[in-house]
């Protein structure tokens, strides 16, 4: 039953759920609609398509504006620089330092350890102190 409603729901708002091309972001009215426009299908490209050329292109469709906290031209190629872990978009940033700052911080990619890691070492350490308990 649940799966004929899921079905059901997916059937229809099918046509509700669209992503967001750049070829129709020049024919919205308003500037602000076109750059929110872009940076949606600069997100999309890099979310759904790994295309880190075309999202970088779009997001460079975005109008240049001036913001304390980052232009939304910034905040577009800080969100496909983060997608990618790929510090190099943040040279797109041309509005403030913090701003670039942040971006290269937010791509730089975070090294985890690992749960093998873990894993080999517990042990090892256990028994490194086990024969050093039984020498004393």
């Amino acid at each position: 039953m649940r799966l004929f409603v899921v079905a059901a729901l997916l059937l229809l708002f099918a046509g509700c759920i669209t992503i967001p091309q750049g070829s129709d972001c020049a024919s919205k009215p308003d500037q602000g609609q076109r750059d929110s426009c872009y940076s949606d299908a600069a997100f999309a490209a890099a979310m759904l398509r790994s295309d880190s050329g075309g999202a970088v292109s779009l997001c460079g469709q975005i109008e240049k504006s001036s913001s304390p906290f980052g232009s939304d031209r910034d905040l577009c190629f800080m969100r496909v620089a983060e997608v990618f872990k790929d510090t190099s978009i943040c040279d797109n940033i041309e509005s403030s330092d913090v701003t670039k700052s942040l971006c290269v911080s937010k791509a730089t990619p975070v090294r985890t350890t690992s749960v093998c890691a873990t894993a080999f070492v517990l042990p090892a350490l256990s028994i490194l102190l086990l024969f050093a308990y039984r020498k004393n």
